[in-house]
């Protein structure tokens, strides 16, 4: 019946997923304490509990305890329906990947125990080159990383990332904006990007990439009329990259053996 079933489970794990980070952005939170938990599915009851259904209806979606044979109809049947459906996306999938790292935090109301924001854990670290280094446990942080940086190796317990004018198109591709990876990395390092960094992020959203390095061959010859005669060569031409000299052109290097025959052919030895 399709005018009885509006069930949407991206948009609904969605809205679970950015209220937590919203919630809980700076927090170390033990989700496997059950009052934490409970207050978080409290909060998002408050916040939008129509989340899974937009159209306020709690009389189409005919749900069955398994247990039980019970149908959950009504509002009255929120927590054993949407709730569970937040705690399991908490502690099922959020909790294999491993983003929900959490911790009890005792606060000043007597005995009750209630989350308040920390300082995040120093899990990533950005040298003044734009290399990231990041701990191999974090797995969550790691996947939100590649979307911004590009992989540069690992080491002992953690991975190394870079942060390159192809890593940020291919964000913004995302509709990852420069300000939001300025956001979060100040968020996921602790501390104010080191101003080399900064610089590059916002010079590139305003003009683009501007440099580049390149693994090529460079391809001399005695002087500017002999490099003329190798470029009459057509397959000499089409692979040249770049023209650095009268007598210097450079090639990828992959092309070197084959422009080197080329040269032979063209009645010149070649070193």
């Amino acid at each position: 019946m399709t005018h009885a079933w509006a069930n949407d489970p991206v948009r609904e794990r969605r809205f679970i997923v950015e209220l937590m980070q919203r919630e809980i952005r700076d927090w170390r939170l033990e989700i496997a304490d059950e009052s934490n938990l409970q207050s978080l599915i409290s909060n998002l009851k408050s916040a939008n509990p129509d989340f899974a259904r937009p159209d306020g209806r709690y009389d189409t979606w005919h749900v069955r305890d398994v247990a039980t044979g019970e149908f959950l109809n009504g509002f009255e049947n929120w927590e054993r329906v949407e709730g569970r459906l937040i705690r399991y996306v908490v502690e099922g999938p959020l909790s294999w990947l491993e983003a929900n790292q959490l911790d009890k935090v005792t606060g000043g109301q007597g005995d009750k125990e209630r989350a308040v924001p920390l300082s995040p854990l120093p899990l990533v670290s950005l040298s003044a080159e734009g290399i990231i280094t990041i701990a191999a446990e974090s797995r969550f942080q790691r996947f939100q990383l590649a979307r911004v940086a590009d992989w540069a190796g690992m080491g002992e317990g953690s991975f190394t990332y870079r942060l390159t004018p192809r890593s940020m198109a291919r964000a913004q591709e995302q509709g990852i904006l420069p300000l939001r990876v300025i956001e979060f990395l100040e968020q996921n390092t602790g501390k104010p990007l080191p101003p080399s960094v900064l610089k590059a992020i916002q010079r590139w959203a305003e003009r683009g990439p501007e440099a580049r390095i390149e693994r090529v061959r460079l391809i001399k010859t005695k002087d500017g009329p002999t490099m003329e005669l190798l470029l009459t060569n057509p397959n000499i031409r089409r692979v040249m990259l770049e023209r650095l000299a009268p007598n210097c052109i450079a090639v990828k290097e992959r092309d070197a053996k084959a422009i080197a025959a080329e040269i032979v052919q063209s009645g010149l030895l070649v070193d």
